[in-house]
């Protein structure tokens, strides 16, 4: 029943789970390959995995977003596609902790700083550094 991209909110009789409140829209990010729990990040960006009968009792469906809708955010790089219109970033994200993802996003702007323009393009280089960039700022609030 639920899918990548579903939006979720608590249940109207939980006001709050975790680092979960009410009146805060969810999104299912991604799914596990090994238990197929659906993963949601709380309040404070952390992974939390939910089986499916968990997520019908504490969450409810809002909305659910129509594959056609779903962008990927390097559309130019259909291989990193994994399921579902996902990005396999969002599921590196979901399997690591904070910590290990920024060291994962410092590790690929190194890595293509250091082979600019040996493999691909230069400008495709400097494209996939500024992602990764853009995204490990936005964890460190930088702007």
């Amino acid at each position: 029943m639920y899918k990548i991209g579903d939006k979720l909110k608590l249940s109207d009789n939980v006001k709050q789970f975790g680092n979960f409140t009410a009146n805060i829209d969810y999104e299912i990010a991604s799914q596990r390959l090994q238990d197929r729990k659906f993963v949601i990040f709380d309040n404070k960006n952390n992974p939390e995995y939910f089986d499916e009968k968990d997520l019908e009792f504490y969450f409810i469906l809002i909305e659910e977003i129509k594959n056609s809708n779903n962008k990927l955010k390097n559309t130019k790089a259909s291989h990193y596609n994994l399921w579902l219109d996902t990005d396999s970033i969002d599921i590196i994200k979901a399997n690591l902790t904070q910590e290990e993802y920024i060291g994962a996003l410092k590790f690929n702007i190194l890595k293509y700083q250091l082979r600019l323009g040996k493999k691909d393009s230069i400008e495709s280089d400097m494209e996939k550094i500024e992602d990764y960039k853009r995204e490990l700022n936005s964890i460190l609030g930088v702007k």
